[in-house]
């Protein structure tokens, strides 16, 4: 698959998470009202979620692999553990419904750093 291709279905996957925990946010405020639907709501948003967290690992390592870049690198190891944070969010957002907030600010500052990280590969 082409370096490019790669990139866009990176970027895809990144737009599907932040969906996916967004509904799940959505889903969470319905939650508290009883509202009739939230049932596919729920499913909807943890489906979106997953296959983003699958398309932002598989299209991140065959990037990797591209640009012949090493798998151990600081910055990656630091990518994966927002890749990680990101995959718990809806979960954390769902079971302690106080983090609101903070989930709310937590993300974009996650996404942030993640796109940092990838676009200038400090080397610590």
């Amino acid at each position: 698959m082409p370096y490019e291709l790669y990139k866009v279905v990176h970027v895809l996957g990144i737009a599907m998470v932040c969906v996916g925990i967004g509904a799940t946010a959505v889903a969470a405020l319905l939650a508290q009202n009883q509202h009739p639907g939230l049932p596919p709501l729920k499913k909807l948003s943890a489906i979106t979620h997953g296959v983003g967290l699958l398309l932002i690992l598989v299209s991140g390592f065959g990037i990797l692999a591209k640009l012949h870049l090493s798998f151990t690198s600081p910055w990656l190891v630091l990518k994966l553990v927002v890749w990680l944070l990101l995959g718990v969010a809806p979960v954390v957002w769902r079971r302690v419904p106080q983090s609101a907030t903070i989930m709310w600010w937590a993300v974009p500052a996650l996404v942030a750093l993640a796109g940092y990280l990838g676009l200038s590969k400090p080397m610590f």
